[in-house]
């Protein structure tokens, strides 16, 4: 718990990251990156960025795209202040190529 009595952990931000994506919040999405918050993915390494200004353009982009996203927490491991892994499906997953890609793993540490 923060000094404002909120849960700051990250589970907490996982189940905040989840609330704000199926309501399609795209402030309060944006809200659980910190500003200098850095993608990697190492399969698209040209695909990497910095900053929460770039994942609120993104999530906008994914909002208008899928109007009917909704996003479910299958696990989340978490050790002390660290995410080690979450794995969450998207649906309606039709826009995406095969189903390995309808789900997005998040790792924080």
């Amino acid at each position: 718990m923060d000094d404002a009595g909120t849960d700051s952990g990250p589970a907490a931000m996982v189940e905040r990251l989840r609330l704000a994506s199926n309501d399609h919040d795209i402030e309060a999405v944006a809200g659980c990156f910190a500003a200098d918050y850095r993608n990697e993915t190492p399969v698209h390494p040209q695909r990497g960025f910095t900053g929460r200004d770039q994942v609120r353009r993104n999530w906008e982009q994914i909002f208008a795209a899928i109007p009917d996203l909704t996003v479910k927490v299958l696990r989340c491991a978490v050790d002390g202040d660290s995410l080690d892994g979450m794995g969450t499906p998207w649906h309606p997953a039709r826009w995406l190529p095969a189903p390995d890609a309808r789900r997005g793993d998040l790792r924080r540490g």
